[in-house]
């Protein structure tokens, strides 16, 4: 079994950061059930740290029109 091309895995932890950032958005923030103060503020920075994840991967993707090897 070959180990997957780099763009595979790139887009596979690419999309999976997007389930991410939905799973941890706010709806929930503000019912009687919503997490503490502390809570949110881990919350917030969780969002940070995969939006940079995100910004990255992005980065990283392949040039339109290059040719990868």
């Amino acid at each position: 079994m070959n180990a997957p091309a780099f763009e595979e895995v790139r887009q596979r932890t690419y999309d999976v950061l997007a389930k991410v950032q939905e799973k941890l958005r706010s709806d929930w923030l503000y019912d009687d059930q919503g997490p503490s103060h502390e809570q949110v503020e881990a919350l917030d920075e969780a969002r940070k740290h995969v939006a940079a994840a995100r910004a990255a991967l992005r980065k990283a993707a392949p040039v339109p029109g290059s040719v990868v090897p």
